[in-house]
């Protein structure tokens, strides 16, 4: 969705007044949006999944962006100029995740990119920004990430521990950019500037999972949600239907039309199942079912 600064996330039409007199006027009259402010960034109630942004950028950032984050859409010929590559780490170097969504979220209409506020909500921008976020990396590289931070924080000593801790919350991450981030290894971890530019690249992306679920993990998360319901046999007789009990209930959560997680249980004497602590994060549908013999 980046472009240039932000994100290009819609085709739509401009007309333009080649050698009209009001062609500087109808400029002047264009609305302006605001410049990135880390206050009017709304920080996500649950962790965002990217996976969840998937269908989100394949219907408003693929365009301009392509399927894979390559600036090789459909539209990217009608540009001005390119939009920058998701898929290049250096675009996301001196930017944060918060600036990311609040550039979807707020637009960049000077960059012809309307804010995408009246059409998704926040949690759905989160998914679209983090799953944009996440095209440059890749399972490997986190993994490789993962193996040499947790080689390397023992090495640390007790406050140096502490600053990590403090930068790799929920609260505080989003809020980091990838410069900053890297800064802060350098000086709080030991044998951190010892790595390559790649090492140092996978340890970041590792670290960026602290704050979002990488498209690779599951993106089921338990939650508040309940699933309540009841199982009765309807005789072909025509006589009155009773409740089945100790039946087996299975039920699965589906992402799209991917299976994330599978839920059992058994029908009580009246007949009634119940699941709880199950996620309520959008796009995620439960089907169950009861076969009986």
């Amino acid at each position: 969705m980046l472009w240039q600064r932000g994100f290009c996330a819609v085709l739509f039409c401009i007309l333009l007044l080649a050698g009209s007199p009001y062609k500087s006027a109808s400029a002047q009259e264009q609305p302006v949006s605001p410049e990135y402010d880390p206050t009017q960034v709304t920080l996500p109630e649950q962790t965002p999944s990217a996976i969840l942004g998937r269908a989100l950028f394949a219907e408003n950032c693929a365009p301009c962006h392509g399927a894979e984050g390559n600036s090789d859409g459909p539209v990217t010929p009608n540009l001005p100029a390119p939009p920058p590559k998701l898929t290049d780490p250096q675009t996301s170097w001196q930017r944060s995740p918060a600036e990311y969504f609040h550039i979807v979220k707020y637009g960049r209409i000077g960059q012809m990119m309307p804010p995408w506020s009246n059409r998704l909500d926040d949690e759905q921008i989160w998914q679209a920004a983090y799953y944009a976020w996440s095209l440059h990396t890749s399972q490997e590289a986190v993994e490789a990430g993962r193996q040499l931070y947790e080689a390397a924080l023992p090495n640390a000593d007790e406050s140096q521990k502490a600053e990590l801790d403090g930068l790799l919350t929920a609260h505080a991450l989003p809020f980091t950019t990838q410069a900053e981030l890297a800064d802060t290894l350098q000086s709080t971890l030991p044998g951190a500037a010892d790595w390559s530019d790649a090492e140092r690249q996978s340890v970041l992306d590792y670290l960026r999972t602290f704050s979002y679920i990488a498209p690779w993990d599951s993106a089921y998360r338990p939650g508040a949600g309940q699933v309540q319901g009841r199982v009765q046999l309807h005789p072909a007789d025509g006589s009155a239907p009773g409740p089945v009990a100790n039946l087996p209930v299975t039920m699965t959560a589906y992402l799209e039309i991917t299976p994330i997680a599978t839920f059992t249980t058994t029908t009580d004497t009246d007949g009634l199942f119940q699941f709880g602590d199950l996620s309520t994060a959008s796009g995620i549908v439960y089907i169950a079912r009861a076969p009986y013999m």
